[in-house]
């Protein structure tokens, strides 16, 4: 990435058009990366100049169709997101995140993951993290009695659900308590 003793970033890249949303976002990513580390303190003149620069000719030539009057960074790289990332209908984003069930072959914090992912595009506020602790625990529910059944118990966790097998209770009546496991992304669901 550095030739002599310049710094350079890794030149914006998109061959497929529907890709061009994702591209934008690593781009951006590394440019405001690239800019933190390195030209922190230097004017936003310089700083744009050295995003057309990092960008080539397609970043270029969307630039110069913004007519831009003596812009400051904020409002560039505003004005790129409206190019290149599409609207997102609000209500079709909420519903993915409503709806979205653990796969089968994801592991809790892999779903976790994604629910957070899914969350960022629907605009929560300042329930974003309450509303993925609340979806999370939710769409847990039908794991827990799927896992459940097996011991005829219910509401617990599905964890204690599958060691029902191996393990030997002290008691005849084999009870399971909510909150028998404690920790994870929340602190203890």
């Amino acid at each position: 990435m550095a030739t002599g003793n310049a710094i350079m970033l890794e030149q914006f890249s998109c061959t497929n058009p529907s890709e061009a949303a994702s591209e934008w976002k690593k781009f951006r990513n590394r440019f405001e990366n690239f800019i933190t580390v390195y030209y922190e303190e230097v004017a936003d003149k310089k700083k744009i100049a050295k995003l057309l620069q990092a960008g080539g000719e397609e970043i270029n030539s969307i630039y110069s169709s913004f007519k831009l009057q003596d812009p400051d960074l904020a409002t560039v790289i505003k004005k790129f997101d409206e190019h290149f990332l599409p609207k997102l209908k609000l209500t079709c984003e909420r519903y993915k995140f409503l709806n979205r069930k653990q796969l089968a072959t994801e592991s809790f914090e892999q779903y976790v993951v994604v629910l957070k992912n899914l969350a960022e595009t629907c605009e929560l506020g300042d329930l974003h993290e309450d509303l993925t602790k609340d979806i999370f625990i939710w769409q847990m529910s039908s794991i827990w009695e799927k896992y459940c059944n097996k011991c005829k118990k219910r509401n617990h966790f599905s964890s204690v659900c599958k060691q029902v097998d191996s393990i030997t209770y002290p008691n005849s009546e084999n009870q399971h308590d909510i909150g028998e496991e404690s920790g994870g992304h929340w602190g203890g669901l």
